[in-house]
């Protein structure tokens, strides 16, 4: 319960920081944003999934939620291409929803959430489903958006990215350095730096809450989030209840993160391609508090 309470604490301290910040002289919401997202990706992620691939031993229980994103993607873009074959949407649109609602906030909501709702011990299971979806957005996404928005899709460009993206530089050395034990010292600021991330990130989500001005963009928001928060969690756990025999936690953490909101990451790619912005923004923006409840109403009652 505390842990929700500082979610919810942070989400209005962020909207009041950014009204603060339109009406001052230090920049712009959108500069606070970004410095915030830029500290949580630098810093706080990094050594949060550090501290904790380091210690997480793999095993079969890893199988499952590794395989997961895979089924959101793929979920998703049969029912958005068939969607927007019968909509005629834009190829733009069709990239911005695959995307975004293929992929899932599995580290800037996905970890204090499950933190929130199934304590610390979650946490190394529900890594494995993060860096899953985010080799998938680096690979399969990439490739996606850049068919969409007609860019380079080549596959230097795609390991570049991948490579330069600092989570995954993290979890590299994370486990190169397995074997060897890591001082007290190290453990410790890691753990400290790794507890902001749940503070920065909700503050930059509750910063980031506008209301769009584009009314016909509400529809697309609502299938896209049918999607994200319902149809896609809902085939996770017929997967795996039906086709794997799995560790009730592990299954519970897995279809937890595949019903998590859309991934911010994957709207800066959205945004960047020129694929939709403002659905992206919206899907994400709205997305995330709207899946604090849908999550904890997964939480409750599939389980």
């Amino acid at each position: 319960m505390n842990s929700l309470v500082l979610i919810f604490v942070c989400l209005a301290l962020g909207k009041l920081l950014a009204t603060k910040f339109a009406k001052s002289n230090f920049g712009s919401p959108t500069d606070f944003i970004r410095s915030l997202n830029m500290l949580v990706i630098q810093v706080a992620l990094p050594c949060l999934i550090f501290d904790k691939m380091h210690a997480q031993e793999f095993s079969k229980n890893a199988i499952f939620p590794i395989l997961s994103p895979v089924i959101v993607l793929i979920v998703t873009a049969i029912i958005v291409v068939l969607c927007g074959l019968k909509f005629k949407w834009s190829k733009a649109t069709i990239g911005c929803l695959i995307l975004l609602c293929g992929t899932s906030n599995t580290s800037f909501v996905g970890i204090p959430l499950l933190r929130a709702l199934m304590g610390e011990d979650s946490i190394g299971i529900a890594l494995w489903v993060d860096q899953a979806n985010l080799l998938l957005l680096f690979t399969a996404g990439l490739v996606i958006a850049n068919f969409c928005s007609g860019t380079e899709n080549s596959a230097s460009f795609i390991v570049k990215n991948l490579l330069l993206y600092r989570p995954v530089q993290a979890l590299i050395l994370a486990l190169i350095l397995k074997p060897f034990p890591l001082p007290e010292l190290i453990t410790y600021n890691l753990s400290v730096f790794g507890g902001l991330l749940t503070p920065l990130t909700m503050i930059a989500v509750g910063a980031s809450l506008r209301i769009p001005k584009e009314s016909g963009i509400y529809k697309l928001f609502s299938i896209g989030l049918s999607i994200k928060l319902i149809i896609a969690p809902i085939a996770v756990y017929l997967i795996g209840y039906f086709l794997f025999k799995l560790d009730p936690t592990v299954f519970k953490i897995s279809t937890l993160q595949s019903a998590m909101a859309p991934m911010v990451t994957a709207t800066i790619i959205a945004v960047d391609k020129n694929l939709h912005p403002e659905l992206a923004n919206l899907l994400t923006g709205f997305g995330i508090p709207i899946s604090f409840i849908s999550v904890t109403l997964w939480s409750l009652l599939a389980f």
